[in-house]
């Protein structure tokens, strides 16, 4: 497998990144990359930043504020923890997701890590508590899957960022839910710090064969230019508020997935999903598409005969976006 190697900590820049290498790099496939981030907190595509985390300690521990382009949960990346990219051409019908998350289960396997597994939605598991979120993305018939993957993480800065005011940690408490996920240096005392973890997984991904991927000058001041223009912007990094007349909100088997309407002359006049939810597809895209539909039960039956919405939720079926969007059917 081909790989590209990126040590800059900037994590504007590692998501700008990403999404360069998603929709430039097309004569590369399948490559991935381990890289890792300065203090942030990353959060999902569809999230709510001022509900998820806790910006009064961000804002005292001078830690990054980050949107990437994926779904799914917000999460914590410090130097202890090392991310991983995969991206490849897109095949319909195969679990493309699963298939990379296991190169990561073996390649720990590998290194004598026992009792790592895939688990749940997007999580890969040590001994049943986690150690990796993963998320996907699928744009112009490529797929990039990213994930994080926590060695000697700060576990107390994790759950104190992500302390947002709908958080479980209100409920549950710092030390109950800290017996949910686990680092794994512990049980890998033969290795001498991340770094060693980088050069060892890259040796057993890389082991079938590959090249390193070179990018130019050129590449990189665009990616420079998009972490700065766009991933590093209030806008993009808050989000936009609207009014809305119509709200529902349910946990389906992609996540937690909102969606607010406001509708003008029986017409959808703005419409937002948001959640940690996971889906192949930008949701805007839907979005989009459902903008200035008739908000009428049986048009959106047939319109949904035109699309497929499991690419934007996993395993969601019509029926189920149906009662989403009409709560009240």
């Amino acid at each position: 497998m081909n790989y590209i190697n990126n040590n800059i900590k900037d994590p504007y820049f590692n998501m700008a990144f990403d999404e360069f290498c998603l929709e430039n790099l097309k004569g590369e496939t399948p490559f991935f990359c381990l890289w890792q981030n300065e203090p942030s907190v990353i959060l999902g595509l569809n999230q709510n930043a001022l509900k998820e985390v806790n910006m009064e300690y961000l804002k005292e521990k001078n830690i990054h504020l980050v949107r990437r382009i994926t779904g799914g949960g917000a999460v914590y990346h410090d130097e202890g923890n090392l991310n991983f990219t995969f991206i490849d051409d897109y095949k319909n019908g195969i679990n493309q997701f699963k298939k990379f998350a296991q190169f990561i289960v073996d390649a720990l396997s590998h290194l004598g890590l026992n009792g790592v597994k895939q688990n749940g939605r997007n999580d890969i598991s040590l001994n049943d508590k986690k150690i990796s979120g993963c998320a996907k993305r699928v744009k112009d018939n490529r797929i990039m899957i990213h994930g994080t993957l926590l060695y000697n993480v700060d576990l107390i800065r994790l759950f104190k960022t992500l302390n947002g005011p709908q958080s479980k940690i209100k409920s549950k408490g710092v030390d109950s839910l800290k017996s949910t996920v686990t680092n794994i240096k512990p049980f890998l005392p033969e290795l001498k710090d991340i770094k060693d973890l980088k050069t060892k997984l890259n040796e057993y991904l890389y082991h079938g064969g590959g090249h390193q991927i070179e990018l130019t000058t050129g590449m990189c001041a665009q990616i420079k230019e998009e972490a700065i223009n766009k991933f590093s912007t209030p806008s993009w990094i808050l989000g936009k508020s609207s009014d809305y007349k119509i709200c529902n909100e349910t946990k389906l088997k992609c996540g937690k997935v909102k969606i607010e309407l406001a509708i003008e002359k029986e017409n959808i006049d703005k419409i937002k999903f948001s959640g940690d939810f996971i889906g192949s597809k930008d949701v805007q895209e839907l979005e989009d598409k459902l903008l200035n539909q008739q908000y009428n039960y049986n048009s959106i039956v047939h319109y949904l005969n035109n699309i497929t919405i499991s690419d934007f939720f996993d395993g969601i079926t019509d029926l189920e976006f149906l009662n989403l969007i009409f709560p009240n059917h």
